[in-house]
């Protein structure tokens, strides 16, 4: 899930990676929701929803961190990148996470 979140800001042609990350955040499997709705001041919220092993409390003030990762092989890039851009379009991110219970980002990015 958090891969499909980095894939916001991915270059061209790392979508397909970052959706295969997306899944192996769901090592048993599980379900992945995209939701979008009007939110308040006139922007949209994009809700990325996952049922996956979630994000450890100790970690969660650091995801956003350039090279921060949890992954054996992770760079650290893909949230920072994400961050980032959603900043430059004037937009804010919020995440909620319970171990073991999955985790949500909620992007708000002002209105077209």
């Amino acid at each position: 899930m958090i891969a499909a979140l980095a894939a916001l800001a991915s270059p061209a042609g790392a979508g397909e990676r970052d959706l295969l990350n997306a899944c192996q955040a769901m090592p048993g499997g599980g379900t992945l929701q995209i939701r979008c709705e009007a939110a308040r001041g006139h922007r949209v919220a994009i809700s990325f929803i996952d049922t996956g092993v979630g994000i450890k409390p100790e970690h969660l003030q650091r995801i956003f961190d350039l090279y921060f990762t949890t992954k054996v092989k992770g760079s650290g890039i893909g949230l920072s990148m994400a961050y980032r851009t959603i900043q430059m379009h004037d937009g804010e991110i919020e995440v909620q996470s319970t171990p073991g219970g999955g985790t949500t980002f909620k992007v708000f990015l002002p209105q077209a």
